[in-house]
């Protein structure tokens, strides 16, 4: 079972996201501050962090920090829990190579369990057991990658788009069949940078053209209707060598 400790200092939030990942299907932990928490991790194992980045003490930041420069906890993912809008301490997060996505409060259970599950299948190379995976139809896979709210798109070897999902068409204004088979894809979306400098596609999307297999970065794009969006773009690649680019849009109002 994927063991996931939650470090927040709020006990009313710690509950409540400990009752969702149980409920969901995964063993949860509780801490509530970042010294308790490199308390416990000291004597156990688990899989994934969830950690809130305002705490007494010491900071999420602060955490975050500290486990980069330990060897045995520098590869457990993390992901942040902020305030919904919150973008300069996401921005700030996600310098910290741990942090792998984030979650804004308010949250609603199903988007916190599809970004648990999502950081999860990221950063794993173990396939799922056969008897678990036949349980969940192929249908059922398909309707949460047309329904996921963020948008995503998957890649073949050569970088040519394959599918993409409906938020992926609305955040960027082109169709799934203007952008299948599309190998220049990422220069329609004109990556720059804050002060609106653009980027290179291998900077902007570096696990699609570098052996990285999982990156984490934060720039604008250009959608097709000329409006500047700031996103967070995490790309990673599955065992059967498929790209996924997973875009969330965190522009400030």
């Amino acid at each position: 079972m994927v063991g996931v400790l939650v470090v927040d200092d709020e006990e009313d939030v710690n509950q409540v996201i400990t009752t969702i990942l149980e409920r969901g299907g995964y063993e949860s932990f509780s801490a509530f501050s970042g010294e308790e928490a490199l308390e416990f991790l000291r004597t156990a194992a688990v899989d994934l962090i969830l950690l809130d980045l305002m705490m007494p003490g010491m900071s999420g930041f602060d955490f975050c920090r500290e486990m980069s420069e330990l060897p045995d906890l520098r590869d457990i993912p993390v992901i942040v829990v902020t305030a919904k809008g919150d973008f300069e301490s996401i921005e700030k997060a996600y310098k910290c190579s741990l942090v792998k996505s984030y979650i804004a409060k308010p949250f609603e259970r199903g988007n916190l369990l599809a970004v648990v599950q999502s950081v999860i299948e990221g950063g794993t190379e173990k396939k799922p057991k056969g008897k678990r995976k036949k349980r969940v139809k192929a249908g059922v896979y398909r309707e949460i990658f047309e329904s996921y709210p963020e948008g995503i798109a998957l890649l073949d070897e050569e970088n040519n788009v394959l599918k993409v999902n409906n938020a992926f068409e609305a955040m960027t204004g082109f169709s799934e069949d203007e952008l299948l088979g599309s190998e220049n894809f990422a220069e329609l979306l004109k990556p720059q940078d804050e002060e609106g400098n653009r980027l290179l596609i291998s900077e902007a999307f570096r696990a699609c053209f570098c052996d990285d297999p999982r990156s984490t970065a934060i720039f604008n794009i250009i959608n097709r209707s000329g409006v500047r969006l700031r996103v967070v773009a995490t790309v990673f690649k599955t065992e059967s060598k498929t790209t996924v680019i997973v875009l969330r849009n965190i522009t400030d109002g």
